[in-house]
Protein backbone atom coordinates (compact mmCIF):
# COMPACT_ATOMS: atom_id res chain seq x y z
CA UNK A 1 0.00 0.00 0.00
CA UNK A 2 1.55 3.41 -1.05
CA UNK A 3 2.11 6.01 2.05
CA UNK A 4 2.31 9.56 2.68
CA UNK A 5 5.43 11.09 4.29
CA UNK A 6 5.70 14.27 6.44
CA UNK A 7 9.25 14.97 7.05
CA UNK A 8 10.37 17.37 10.27
CA UNK A 9 13.71 18.91 9.25
CA UNK A 10 15.97 19.49 11.84
CA UNK A 11 18.55 22.20 12.18
CA UNK A 12 21.16 20.04 11.56
CA UNK A 13 19.46 19.25 8.13
CA UNK A 14 18.27 15.57 9.36
CA UNK A 15 14.49 14.62 8.67
CA UNK A 16 11.90 13.13 11.57
CA UNK A 17 9.58 11.46 9.69
CA UNK A 18 5.25 10.74 10.43
CA UNK A 19 4.74 8.20 8.06
CA UNK A 20 0.66 7.82 7.22
CA UNK A 21 -0.24 4.25 5.25
CA UNK A 22 -2.74 5.05 2.42
CA UNK A 23 -1.33 8.30 0.17
CA UNK A 24 -5.27 9.05 -0.33
CA UNK A 25 -5.14 10.36 2.54
CA UNK A 26 -3.79 13.46 2.23
CA UNK A 27 -2.62 15.24 -0.51
CA UNK A 28 -5.08 13.18 -2.76
CA UNK A 29 -8.01 13.54 -0.40
CA UNK A 30 -7.60 17.45 -0.01
CA UNK A 31 -7.39 17.86 -3.92
CA UNK A 32 -10.80 15.63 -4.07
CA UNK A 33 -12.76 17.59 -1.52
CA UNK A 34 -11.45 21.40 -3.18
CA UNK A 35 -13.13 19.68 -6.46
CA UNK A 36 -16.41 18.61 -4.81
CA UNK A 37 -16.65 21.99 -2.42
CA UNK A 38 -15.99 24.07 -6.12
CA UNK A 39 -17.14 21.81 -8.33
CA UNK A 40 -14.39 21.42 -10.98
CA UNK A 41 -14.69 19.06 -13.33
CA UNK A 42 -12.35 18.02 -16.13
CA UNK A 43 -12.84 14.91 -18.68
CA UNK A 44 -10.49 11.86 -17.88
CA UNK A 45 -8.76 10.68 -14.31
CA UNK A 46 -7.01 13.29 -12.19
CA UNK A 47 -7.53 16.33 -14.87
CA UNK A 48 -9.86 17.71 -12.20
CA UNK A 49 -7.20 18.29 -9.87
CA UNK A 50 -4.94 19.95 -12.87
CA UNK A 51 -7.81 22.46 -13.53
CA UNK A 52 -8.33 22.89 -9.61
CA UNK A 53 -4.73 24.41 -9.52
CA UNK A 54 -5.07 26.27 -12.46
CA UNK A 55 -8.07 27.76 -11.69
CA UNK A 56 -6.51 28.58 -8.14
CA UNK A 57 -3.60 29.83 -9.46
CA UNK A 58 -5.63 32.04 -11.67
CA UNK A 59 -7.63 33.35 -8.94
CA UNK A 60 -10.70 32.11 -10.61
CA UNK A 61 -11.44 30.32 -7.19
CA UNK A 62 -11.16 32.13 -3.50
CA UNK A 63 -10.17 29.90 -1.09
CA UNK A 64 -11.05 30.55 2.32
CA UNK A 65 -7.31 31.20 4.10
CA UNK A 66 -7.15 27.31 5.77
CA UNK A 67 -8.45 25.82 2.60
CA UNK A 68 -5.07 28.05 0.63
CA UNK A 69 -2.85 27.00 3.60
CA UNK A 70 -3.58 23.17 3.38
CA UNK A 71 -3.80 23.26 -0.34
CA UNK A 72 -0.46 25.05 0.01
CA UNK A 73 1.32 22.25 1.87
CA UNK A 74 0.44 19.35 -0.94
CA UNK A 75 1.75 21.36 -3.63
CA UNK A 76 5.23 20.25 -5.04
CA UNK A 77 8.32 21.51 -3.34
CA UNK A 78 6.63 23.60 -0.30
CA UNK A 79 7.91 24.21 2.78
CA UNK A 80 6.00 25.20 6.12
CA UNK A 81 7.96 26.68 8.67
CA UNK A 82 8.11 25.99 12.04
CA UNK A 83 6.59 29.70 13.32
CA UNK A 84 3.58 28.48 10.86
CA UNK A 85 3.16 24.88 12.37
CA UNK A 86 0.42 26.05 15.02
CA UNK A 87 -1.38 27.53 12.48
CA UNK A 88 -1.47 24.81 9.96
CA UNK A 89 -2.38 22.21 12.86
CA UNK A 90 -5.56 24.52 12.86
CA UNK A 91 -6.18 24.68 9.24
CA UNK A 92 -6.08 21.12 9.06
CA UNK A 93 -8.19 20.53 11.74
CA UNK A 94 -10.77 23.02 10.38
CA UNK A 95 -10.10 21.14 6.74
CA UNK A 96 -10.91 17.93 8.41
CA UNK A 97 -14.14 19.32 9.72
CA UNK A 98 -15.18 21.31 7.16
CA UNK A 99 -14.46 19.68 3.82
CA UNK A 100 -13.60 15.49 4.94
CA UNK A 101 -16.03 12.80 3.92
CA UNK A 102 -16.58 10.30 6.57
CA UNK A 103 -16.35 7.42 4.15
CA UNK A 104 -12.54 8.34 2.37
CA UNK A 105 -9.17 7.89 4.82
CA UNK A 106 -8.00 11.49 6.15
CA UNK A 107 -4.49 12.32 7.78
CA UNK A 108 -5.01 15.59 8.17
CA UNK A 109 -5.75 15.36 12.19
CA UNK A 110 -3.07 13.05 12.95
CA UNK A 111 -0.42 15.38 10.91
CA UNK A 112 -2.36 18.14 12.73
CA UNK A 113 -1.26 16.40 15.91
CA UNK A 114 2.22 16.16 15.66
CA UNK A 115 2.08 19.80 13.88
CA UNK A 116 1.17 21.42 16.95
CA UNK A 117 3.26 18.72 19.56
CA UNK A 118 6.30 20.24 17.22
CA UNK A 119 5.24 23.63 16.83
CA UNK A 120 7.31 25.08 19.95
CA UNK A 121 10.46 22.48 19.43
CA UNK A 122 13.28 24.35 18.35
CA UNK A 123 15.04 20.75 16.79
CA UNK A 124 13.07 21.74 13.64
CA UNK A 125 13.33 24.58 11.34
CA UNK A 126 10.65 23.22 8.80
CA UNK A 127 8.56 20.32 7.49
CA UNK A 128 7.66 19.25 4.05
CA UNK A 129 5.50 16.59 2.12
CA UNK A 130 6.29 13.51 0.19
CA UNK A 131 2.58 13.49 -1.05
CA UNK A 132 3.11 9.64 -2.32
CA UNK A 133 5.28 6.54 -1.87
CA UNK A 134 4.56 5.51 -5.73
CA UNK A 135 6.99 8.78 -6.55
CA UNK A 136 10.43 9.13 -5.77
CA UNK A 137 10.68 11.10 -2.67
CA UNK A 138 11.13 14.66 -3.61
CA UNK A 139 12.97 15.58 -0.74
CA UNK A 140 15.60 12.76 -1.33
CA UNK A 141 18.88 13.38 -3.36
CA UNK A 142 20.54 10.66 -5.42
CA UNK A 143 23.96 10.71 -6.09
CA UNK A 144 25.65 8.96 -8.39
CA UNK A 145 28.79 6.28 -7.83
CA UNK A 146 31.85 7.09 -8.80
CA UNK A 147 32.27 4.57 -11.74
CA UNK A 148 29.90 1.94 -13.13
CA UNK A 149 30.35 -0.91 -10.32
CA UNK A 150 29.92 1.21 -7.35
CA UNK A 151 26.15 2.08 -6.39
CA UNK A 152 24.75 5.85 -5.83
CA UNK A 153 23.85 6.74 -2.64
CA UNK A 154 21.10 8.40 -1.00
CA UNK A 155 21.16 12.11 1.12
CA UNK A 156 18.52 14.79 2.53
CA UNK A 157 17.81 17.50 0.12
CA UNK A 158 19.60 20.84 1.51
CA UNK A 159 17.99 23.39 2.62
CA UNK A 160 20.72 25.67 3.02
CA UNK A 161 21.78 25.66 -0.28
CA UNK A 162 18.89 23.61 -2.54
CA UNK A 163 16.74 25.90 -5.19
CA UNK A 164 13.81 24.34 -5.39
CA UNK A 165 11.96 24.49 -2.62
CA UNK A 166 9.70 27.32 -1.41
CA UNK A 167 7.83 28.68 1.51
CA UNK A 168 4.13 28.89 2.21
CA UNK A 169 2.92 32.15 2.50
CA UNK A 170 0.49 31.71 5.07
CA UNK A 171 -3.43 33.20 5.35
CA UNK A 172 -5.14 34.21 8.27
Amino acid sequence: MSSTVVHFVQVDGQFQDLELRNSWGLAAMVWSALCDRYRVQAPGPFEDWNRLWKLVADKAIILQPWEHNVLHFTYDNAVLRRQDFAQMAKDMRMFQQQRAKSEQVCHLVAVADVLEREATNEKFEFACLWATSVTDDPWVVYIEGEDEESEGEYKNYDFKVGDRHWFIEMRT
